[in-house]
């Protein structure tokens, strides 16, 4: 049996606190990092999702209004928009046509249009491009490149099928893991 001659010690030495509050603010600073990592990539994807159903939004807004569109990329102040189409403008009352612009929708902070791709060869490098909906909700096939730092994805909008989709995303993150909607005119 072990007796004890001095008193009992319930409190921590300075080291003692200093060693944990340096592992403790380790610890959150590890976390933090992973955390904006998390943050950043789920506000990209947020974006590129939101993209793709407005172009479905605004493609079935032409079908259910049997009226001609365009979807216009401003790609200086990354913004895009639809207006209706100037030879169907004469066919409305001016109150008519207010009640049916469409809004103006921007890309996020820090998040922006890198290229808008016509086809395989042909790029445009222009501050607006403009692409016309038919009544029928088809419009020109492209590709729409957006980039936020590291990341980028490239959307594809198909003529015939009406498909819309993230076809590719850079910075180890695979297409085929993209939790992103396909759209389809139905």
């Amino acid at each position: 049996m072990i007796l004890q001659t001095g008193p009992i010690k319930n409190n921590f030495s300075l080291i003692e606190i200093l060693i944990m509050t340096s592992l403790i603010a380790l610890v959150m600073g590890i976390a933090s990092v992973s955390f904006s990592g998390v943050t950043k990539e789920g506000r990209f994807r947020h974006a590129v999702n939101t993209l793709v159903k407005h172009i479905d939004t605004i493609r079935h807004r032409a079908v259910s209004m049997q009226k001609p569109l365009r979807l216009v990329y401003d790609l200086s102040n990354n913004a895009y928009w639809a207006e209706i189409l100037p030879a169907q403008r004469g066919l409305m009352s001016d109150d008519k046509l207010s009640s049916l612009k469409l809004k103006k929708y921007y890309l996020p902070k820090n998040i922006f249009f890198e290229e808008i791709q016509l086809s395989k060869d042909k790029t445009i490098n222009s501050d607006s491009i403009a692409l016309d909906i038919d009544k029928n909700g088809m419009v020109s096939n492209h590709h729409i490149y957006l980039k936020q730092d590291e990341y980028v994805a490239r959307i594809e909008v198909h003529s015939i099928s009406g498909l819309i989709e993230v076809v590719q995303i850079d910075n180890g993150i695979l297409a085929d893991d993209w939790p992103s909607p396909s759209f389809g005119h139905n």
